[in-house]
């Protein structure tokens, strides 16, 4: 008896709560503890209602009327509740993830302090100066065109904040987390805002006008700086490893110890001194960039992105250049002696005049490469790409180090003097070899399939399996039978 006694009222409470959920929306409503999720209650005059525990995520609340009332501890995740009147109302645990309060005006800073969770809060063009909001987490937060004046933002979670074109004038930023944040147009901030900030790391801060900021030491890691003006700022020993600069004012700027791996500097206004006083430059975006006459020698750039740069009378002596891409590059006139560009991308690129000497161009893409006049004395092209290359000359061909394995297909090479050269593995494919000297070549493992060697002289050559499939051999000297070409 004394479990059937005990039973009944709270079957008649779960009752009663269930009619008071189903009450109409009105003035002092008791909706504590109600699923209301996704309800429409946009313009409802909820004044000293009773939302305690309800959930409302997903609500329309748009221009409603919630003075005083008690939303504690209600789930308003995702809530559209922009232009609602909130004078008086109780946050206290409440949870504002994702809500929006766009337009709210009489929201005050103890509200929100009070809240539970306040990430990916959409308060967009409120007023929130002089706000306390210390150590509050606003990850996710849009607070764009937000009025932020003097706010205090000490030690609050920032984390892929929205805060472009607020206003930060005298805002405090002390051990904020701005990692992923934009700043993009934001309103009076300044350097030491900046370098109060605990982590910056991916914070955006493109287009800004950043003239003679000090940003030196700064773990900058993934920040986007492009369009930005950075002359003569100071990045000495600043971490900005792919960070982005592209477009951006370099002038002057100090990169003195600064680690660039992997950073975009494409089409920046870049000179080689502030290459030069990096400590790390490996991948590197230089894209479009301008550094003509520049002195770049012995520069360890290994995977750098060079496509597009003007490299005109470049002195690339000894850098390592290797898997590096250049293609379309204009390096006319360039040093490139003792250059290492083993597996660099130099398609299209123009080398003309280019000084090549013992320049390694292992497995090097040349395809459609302009080589006039160009110094090619001991260069390594072993399994380098000739494919449409551009005023290639005997006295090129026969001063170069290494061309085993090289790929020449479809070149013209006809009348040249390839006497004793080392072609094993060449591709020679469809190449024009008529009149041709081979005599004493090594062509072990060459394709010349479908090549022209119309009266070329392959006398004494070494044709181990040498393939010749639909060559043409008319008046061809010196060629082996095909058993003795077979191993």
């Amino acid at each position: 008896m004394a479990v059937l006694v005990g039973v009944t009222p709270v079957a008649s409470s779960n009752s009663a709560a269930q009619e008071s959920c189903d009450n109409p929306p009105e003035i002092g409503v008791y909706w504590s503890c109600c699923d209301k999720r996704g309800e429409n209650l946009s313009n409802v005059n909820l004044m000293a209602a009773n939302l305690s525990y309800s959930n409302l995520t997903n609500a329309t609340l748009v221009d409603a009327y919630l003075l005083v009332a008690n939303l504690s501890y209600a789930n308003l995740t995702g809530a559209n509740l922009s232009g609602a009147k909130l004078a008086g109302a109780d946050f206290d645990g409440t949870n504002l993830n994702r809500a929006n309060l766009t337009g709210v005006t009489d929201l005050t800073a103890s509200q929100l302090r009070h809240a539970a969770n306040l990430q990916g809060v959409i308060v967009s063009s409120l007023d929130l100066g002089n706000f306390d909001l210390r150590g509050s987490n606003l990850a996710n937060a849009t607070l764009s065109v937000a009025n932020l004046m003097n706010a205090d933002l000490s030690d609050t979670d920032l984390t892929n904040a929205v805060l472009a074109g607020a206003n930060l004038l005298g805002a405090k930023l002390n051990n904020a987390n701005l990692t992923g944040a934009v700043l993009v147009g934001a309103r009076n901030l300044k350097e030491s805002q900046l370098r109060s900030a605990s982590a910056l790391q991916g914070v955006k801060l493109s287009n800004l006008n950043l003239k003679n900021w000090n940003l030196s030491s700064l773990d900058l890691t993934g920040a986007d700086l492009g369009g930005g003006n950075l002359t003569n700022a100071d990045l000495a020993y600043t971490d900005l490893i792919r960070a982005n600069l592209s477009n951006a004012d370099l002038f002057g700027a100090s990169f003195l110890g600064g680690n660039l791996n992997g950073a975009n500097l494409a089409k920046t206004n870049i000179a080689d001194f502030q290459l030069r006083g990096a400590s790390s430059l490996i991948g590197v975006n230089l894209s479009g960039t301008t550094l003509s006459n520049s002195d770049l020698s012995f520069l360890t750039l290994p995977g750098v992105n060079l496509t597009l740069a003007d490299l005109v009378n470049t002195d690339l002596r000894g850098s390592e250049l290797s898997s590096s891409n250049l293609a379309g590059a204009n390096l006319a006139s360039s040093n490139l002696t003792g250059a290492d560009l083993a597996g660099a991308n130099l398609a299209g690129a123009n080398l003309t005049g280019a000084n090549l000497t013992e320049t390694n161009l292992t497995g090097a893409n040349l395809a459609g490469v302009i080589l006039t006049k160009a110094l090619l004395t001991r260069a390594n092209l072993n399994k380098a790409n000739l494919t449409g290359i551009i005023d290639l000359t005997n006295v090129q061909v026969r001063t170069v180090a290494n061309l085993q394995g090289v790929n020449l297909s479809g070149s013209n090479l006809s009348g040249f003097d390839l006497n004793s050269l080392v072609l094993s593995e060449a591709d020679l494919s469809r190449a024009d070899l008529s009149d041709a000297n081979l005599s004493n070549a090594d062509l072990t493992n060459a394709n010349l399939a479908e090549a022209n060697l119309t009266n070329a002289n392959l006398t004494e050559s070494i044709q181990k399996n040498t393939i010749l499939k639909n060559a043409d051999l008319t008046g061809t000297k010196g060629l082996l039978p095909i058993q003795s070409r077979e191993e």
